[in-house]
């Protein structure tokens, strides 16, 4: 896929957002995969004691936004190469 493609900016930020999503029910693998050592403390401690929905629920916040972005990203740059 050409990497100038309007497709390509629009798939790589759905693709972000997908994972996003997929590791918002997921916090220990999430902790394993992106957060520091020294930081697995603090985070295991908020993400996956009482804070549990809280997380659940900001993660998917997120991805929201990020599929969004990615269909205005799409949008605009389709238009702006027409």
């Amino acid at each position: 896929m050409d990497p100038n493609d309007p497709l390509s900016a629009a798939l790589a930020f759905s693709s972000v957002a997908a994972l996003t999503w997929f590791f918002s029910t997921r916090p220990r693998l999430f902790m394993r995969v992106f957060v520091p050592s020294d930081q697995r403390f603090a985070f295991g401690r908020q993400a996956l004691g009482g804070q549990r929905a809280a997380f659940r629920r900001n993660m998917r916040l997120m991805a929201g936004l990020q599929f969004a972005a990615a269909g205005v990203l799409g949008a605009c740059l389709t238009v702006c190469r027409s």
